[in-house]
């Protein structure tokens, strides 16, 4: 219909135009209006009187206010020019509406996220959920000054209301709000995906849990590989919730950009903690890269012979890591914690955690030699017995990643709101559980205040709290901090030496609730995770670096005491790091003071450390199984 057009606003006042200067021309045909007595208006009187009559009404009509200046006319043409001026006046507001209603439109348009972006190397992060916060807080805390453009399918009002919660972690960053798919081309194309330096793909909340989020960032891969240009490479990365879907997520990324499984790099981090109490404030401090960063050094010189171990020796304000290099693909690859007398070839360069922005100092030195003789037997127990409570989707993965982090036979148990044969079952099929695990499950009901202690939790070699969100109306991490001053109670039922305890949390606040409990270590996954995004959408190398941290029969992060490498009174962190490599393992800093100590990493190569108090060293080690 012609009312419902954009054009009819344009339509309808070109009309009442017509109209006002049609009444005028009728006036004129009447004798009432001629050029003598327009004169009056300030209308020449050299023009013809139609043109004269035209040229009048139209200045009523811009200028309302020419009525009042001659009042004094004659009475049937100053009924004209009220005539005029009334059309003028419902012409100007007409105007004016028209201009206040597209504002509107265009305001709403924005709020709606319905509007184009018209923008060049910006960052864009397609889809929604609690991870975004922490995304945009690390970009924040890297001081990101480009664009932010956020596209979801979700309604923006509750996106703005997270974002406005979180706006002082947020500062210097103002994302701008799109509604839409992140399936669709057109979409896509609105938010210049094409043009963009930094891609990340969320598993979208709205879109439900499993296969739905991962078919939508998996068809978002592909749409968007036809969107960029010749020119353009942006930095990728995508959260892709099911270990499953990884195979098909890799495919349409052409293998060619880091995408992170949520379940599986959890899982991975909870696992790690389990076995090393302290580990998750050490990946905390080590993956936040707040005063410490990954970087690539070149010898620029010819590396073809020489000994990894030699080349360590020269770095003066940073620890190498392992090695780095571009394969057949063009693709680089990474190899962490080399030996010591491991042959450098050409082309190898050198990956080096250094503090902040400070360059790499590197200064070839003549090699030394620390001999210590033998290496005490680490008195470090097994896990043979583990306790879990609560379920959520990463426990079925996380008992996987125990399981392949043992040689020995390990028990886990499972208690748990939810039916027991639901997540045994749910756990053979995600584990193909074999006879080298015994899996026992147990309900337990969140208001029996006893169903922890009579778990008899002192049994256990390890407990690990999982943030349940299986009853929407209990908040996860206030259920996990009921049960840790429940432990509480069941600990000092008696003097026996009570389990280490690890909790999974969704946010990182909320861990002081748990003071003066059990509480040993924390996990916090959606940080973790989106930590890991932002930095990998930065840098990508930093995918194999993370892989071969967290992954069953690589290296990984332990916790080892001073005593395994020497009994001096001190040392330089320097000496450390020689007497460590000579083991097969790299000193990434020390923790003064036990379980929740101080915690150093990368500390001064010139550092002396104290060795009087309790030391324990943070090390890069070859995984060993347990």
């Amino acid at each position: 219909m012609l009312t419902t057009s954009p054009i009819f606003p344009f339509v309808f006042l070109l009309g009442l135009t017509v109209i006002a200067i049609s009444i005028a021309l009728f006036g004129y045909s009447l004798g009432v209006l001629s050029t003598n007595s327009l004169s009056e208006y300030g209308v020449t009187e050299e023009l013809d009187g139609f043109f004269a009559t035209i040229i009048w009404a139209f200045s009523l009509i811009l200028d309302t206010g020419t009525f009042t200046e001659n009042l004094g006319v004659s009475p049937g043409l100053l009924a004209f020019a009220a005539i005029n001026s009334v059309f003028g006046l419902i012409i100007t507001s007409a105007i004016i509406g028209n201009m206040v209603n597209l504002m509107q439109k265009g305001l709403d348009e924005m709020k709606r996220g319905g509007i184009s972006v018209k923008e060049v190397d910006h960052l864009i992060i397609l889809g929604w959920s609690r991870n975004a916060i922490h995304v945009l807080n690390v970009f924040a805390e890297l001081g990101f000054s480009k664009r932010v453009v956020i596209m979801t399918p979700l309604d923006l009002n509750i996106v703005r209301g997270q974002l406005s919660r979180a706006k002082k972690k947020l500062r210097g960053i103002k994302p701008l709000l799109l509604q839409g798919r992140t399936t669709s081309n057109e979409d896509l194309e609105r938010v210049a995906a094409g043009q963009a330096s930094n891609v990340i793909f969320l598993a979208d909340e709205s879109l439900g849990n499993g296969m739905s989020q991962d078919a939508a960032t998996i068809k978002g891969m592909m749409h968007l590989h036809g969107l960029i240009e010749p020119n353009k490479k942006p930095s990728f990365a995508s959260e892709i919730t099911s270990l499953s879907n990884l195979p098909i997520a890799q495919t349409a990324s052409r293998n060619q950009y880091p995408i992170i499984t949520s379940t599986e790099f959890i899982s991975k981090a909870i696992a790690q903690a389990a076995r090393y109490v302290g580990y998750g404030a050490v990946y905390r401090e080590l993956f936040s890269l707040k005063n410490n960063r990954f970087a690539i050094f070149n010898l620029g010189k010819q590396t073809e012979g020489r000994l990894f171990g030699d080349v360590a020796q020269g770095f003066k304000n940073g620890i190498p890591l392992g090695l780095t290099w571009l394969n057949d693909d063009g693709r680089r690859v990474a190899a962490l914690n080399p030996e010591a007398d491991f042959d450098l070839a050409d082309g190898d360069e050198i990956i080096v955690l250094v503090r902040g922005s400070e360059s790499i100092r590197y200064e070839e030195v003549e090699p030394k030699n620390i001999n210590i003789g033998e290496r005490p037997t680490s008195d470090r127990s097994n896990l043979q017995k583990i306790l879990i409570i609560g379920w959520n989707d990463h426990v079925p993965d996380t008992v996987k990643e125990l399981q392949a982090h043992c040689l020995q036979g390990l028990s886990i148990t499972v208690a748990s709101t939810v039916d027991p044969e639901t997540v045994l079952g749910e756990i053979r099929e995600r584990t193909g559980m074999d006879s080298g695990l015994d899996i026992n499950t147990g309900l337990f009901l969140e208001k029996d205040t006893q169903a922890l202690s009579n778990l008899n939790p002192h049994q256990y070699d390890v407990i690990i709290q999982m943030a349940d969100q299986t009853n929407p109306d209990f908040d996860a991490d206030a259920k996990s901090a009921i049960n840790m001053f429940l432990l509480s109670e069941a600990k000092s039922k008696n003097n026996l030496k009570f389990p280490p305890v690890i909790a999974e949390f969704l946010e990182e606040d909320n861990i002081q609730l748990c003071d003066g409990t059990p509480l040993s270590d924390s996990i916090i996954s959606p940080q973790y995770l989106s930590v890991l995004l932002a930095h990998l959408s930065n840098e990508p190398i930093l995918d194999s670096i993370f892989r071969e941290l967290l992954s069953a029969g690589g290296v990984e992060i332990a916790l080892r005491p001073m005593a395994q490498f020497t009994d001096l009174k001190s040392i330089f962190f320097s000496d450390l790091g020689i007497i460590v490599r000579s083991f097969n393992e790299t000193a990434l800093g020390y923790r003064i003071g036990g379980i929740g100590g101080e915690l150093i990493l990368n500390p001064s190569t010139e550092r002396v450390l104290d060795l009087t108090s309790t030391v324990d060293i943070v090390v890069l080690a070859q995984q060993i199984y347990t």
